[in-house]
């Protein structure tokens, strides 16, 4: 599954830190930078009169490269699921909770540097269960994050949540 963030990871005395892009629209892009697990730096370039917000970009792409920063392979991520009960027979209420749900949860991946959420579309199953999947680069790591603020959120209703290889 593609991330629709640009991640880098740097190992540095036991500890990960991260740095990632997205490209918000054609004239600005959101930098996301810190230690994974914690909510790190939120930088926007944007576009200006007489230059592109990418010529920032790729400065800073060489420079954190240059500084060790890589991406991550495809197998070195993990996943783990949340799983929620379904509050409703109505799909439009259900598929209304899933967007609340995946939004909240990919925020609190992108700005602790842990992963992001995976497939995009709700579906309705017959076991009354609505779950989120995330790709994530460390699997306890991101329960804990993830049960920490699904704890104090008005999301703080769901029934478990586990590391799961479906690979």
């Amino acid at each position: 599954m593609e991330s629709p963030y640009s991640i880098l990871y740097k190992l540095n005395n036991d500890e990960i830190f991260y740095w990632q892009h997205k490209e918000e629209s054609k004239n600005s892009v959101t930098i996301y930078k810190g230690k994974v697990g914690e909510i790190g730096d939120t930088i926007v370039f944007r576009n200006r009169i007489f230059s592109s917000y990418r010529k920032k970009l790729y400065n800073e792409i060489r420079e954190i490269t240059a500084n060790g920063y890589r991406g991550f392979e495809e197998e070195d991520y993990t996943y783990v699921k949340i799983e929620f009960d379904l509050k409703s027979n109505n799909y439009d209420i259900n598929s209304q909770r899933y967007s609340e749900i995946k939004y909240f949860i990919e925020n609190i991946l992108v700005n602790t540097g842990l992963g992001f959420t995976i497939f995009d579309e709700f579906e309705m199953y017959n076991d009354g269960i609505l779950d989120i999947t995330c790709q994530v680069i460390h699997a306890r790591l991101a329960i804990e994050v993830l049960e920490k603020a699904l704890k104090d959120s008005k999301f703080s209703d769901y029934e478990k949540i586990f590391e799961n290889d479906f690979r």
